[in-house]
């Protein structure tokens, strides 16, 4: 996830703090199957890897019930609804890529079409 004005700490706290530079090598790293890192959300903000396996919240009651798919997906959704991070989900079984933010939820988004949001986040946070 991208951090943007809401601070993420509480769920930083969650995981393990990384605080390196960003990096395709690392971030390969950190979603390589079976590692401890592996489940666990990375936290980006600006060109740093600020943690790794962060626990997500997840949602509950009558908003558990109108979210589908699966848990990643879900706890994306309830963080997108709680913050404004640019959530970036990557489907294990399918490789589809999906953006959640504020209260959208886009799936199977192209490198393209991921690119163009991630510049359009920061371009909102950093050009004002």
């Amino acid at each position: 996830m991208l951090e943007k004005r809401v601070g993420l700490r509480s769920y930083m706290d969650s995981g393990e703090i990384i605080n390196g530079d960003f990096s395709k090598k690392l971030m390969c790293t950190l979603f390589y199957p079976g590692t401890p890192l592996h489940d666990g959300a990375v936290i980006i903000s600006r060109d740093k890897i600020l943690a790794a396996g962060c626990v997500l919240p997840m949602p509950t009651g009558a908003a558990a019930a109108e979210l589908s798919g699966g848990m990643r997906h879900r706890a994306a959704k309830a963080l997108a609804a709680e913050t404004d991070a640019l959530i970036i989900v990557i489907s294990e079984e399918t490789g589809y890529v999906s953006i959640a933010y504020r209260n959208s939820f886009r799936t199977r988004q192209s490198k393209k079409e991921l690119e163009e949001e991630i510049k359009r986040h920061w371009k909102e946070l950093y050009e004002k």
